[in-house]
């Protein structure tokens, strides 16, 4: 495990949550880094499909499925896009502002997806 962890500051998420969960445990940082990969990659792809259909239930569901590792690697503004699309009739949104954040969380996931590729050597 490199010294020199991503923090929130420098890649826009902390690992700190996972290591403490891990008890610092290399293999098992990398194991779950790597289902959030393959998880994060099918859930932007079904997005992407909801975002077309104009399926808003769709997008809740995926929403809520996709918040707790965001929420644990503190990726602020996606998990605030997510909790937004989680609950789109709560926070009266408009079908242009689903559409939006829909839109965002999908770049940022897709973002996020890379740079754990690319700093984990993961698939």
């Amino acid at each position: 495990m490199p010294h020199d962890t991503p923090t929130t500051d420098s890649q826009g998420y902390t690992l700190k949550n996972i290591l403490q969960f891990t008890d610092n445990d290399p293999d098992a940082l990398q194991t779950i880094l790597q289902s959030f990969v393959s998880s994060t990659t099918e859930h932007t792809r079904q997005l992407e499909n909801a975002l077309q259909n104009k399926n808003t239930e769709e997008i809740s569901r995926l929403a809520h499925k996709m918040l707790p590792l965001f929420r644990q690697l503190e990726v602020t503004e996606t998990v605030k896009a997510l909790q937004d699309l989680e609950h789109p009739e709560k926070n009266n949104l408009s079908p242009q502002q689903i559409s939006s954040l829909t839109g965002q969380a999908i770049r940022e996931a897709r973002e996020l997806v890379q740079k754990l590729r690319a700093s984990f050597h993961l698939v």
